[in-house]
C-alpha cells in the first residue's frame, strides 16, 4: 500500500513538472531578424512582422496605409539600447535584408538603425493595454548577418 501511495505521489510530481515545462515553452515566440551592412549612421536591423501579430490585435482604420501600420508598430513594439533609451522603429512594406515583401504571412517589417556592438532589448506587446508581452535581447553585430530567429520570452509588464 505504501508503494502505491509513493507511486501516485511520484506520478503527480512528474505530471506537474511536465505541465510546468510545457507551459513555459508555450509562453514564447520567435521573430525573424536580419542585419545589413553598417554605414555612417550604424547597422540596419529588419524585423519581420507576421499575420499572427495583427490577428491578436490589428490596426484600427484603413490598414492599407503605412501611417496606420506605423501607429500600430509604435503602440506594440519597443527597442531600447543598454542605456534604456528608445530606438526609433519604422514600419515598411518590404525588406531587402530578409528578402520579402508584404504577403500572406508577412504583414510588414520593422526597421531600425543600431550601433554595432551595442546591446538591445526588443519588446512586443500584443495588446497595448495588457501586461502580457514578449521580450528578447540582441547585440548588434559589426557586419551584415543573414536572417535568423530572435527568441522572445513571455514577460509581464506594468500597464
Amino acid at each position: 500500500m505504501k508503494a502505491l501511495i509513493v507511486l501516485v505521489v511520484l506520478a503527480g510530481l512528474i505530471a506537474a513538472v511536465c505541465f510546468w515545462t510545457w507551459n513555459q515553452g508555450s509562453n514564447a515566440m520567435s521573430v525573424q531578424i536580419a542585419f545589413g551592412s553598417p554605414g555612417a549612421k550604424g547597422i540596419p536591423l529588419d524585423v519581420c512582422l507576421t499575420s499572427d501579430m495583427s490577428t491578436i490585435s490589428g490596426p484600427e482604420g484603413a490598414a492599407i496605409y503605412n501611417s496606420v501600420w506605423q501607429q500600430w508598430v509604435n503602440e506594440r513594439f519597443t527597442l531600447k539600447d543598454s542605456a534604456d533609451n528608445a530606438v526609433p522603429c519604422e514600419y515598411s512594406n518590404g525588406s531587402q535584408l530578409i528578402g520579402g515583401s508584404r504577403g500572406k504571412t508577412d504583414i510588414g517589417y520593422l526597421k531600425a538603425t543600431l550601433k554595432p556592438g551595442e546591446h538591445y532589448v526588443f519588446t512586443y506587446r500584443p495588446v497595448p493595454d495588457q501586461p502580457a508581452a514578449f521580450r528578447g535581447e540582441l547585440t548588434a553585430p559589426d557586419s551584415a548577418k543573414t536572417p535568423s530567429m530572435l527568441r522572445l520570452a513571455g514577460v509581464k509588464l506594468r500597464r
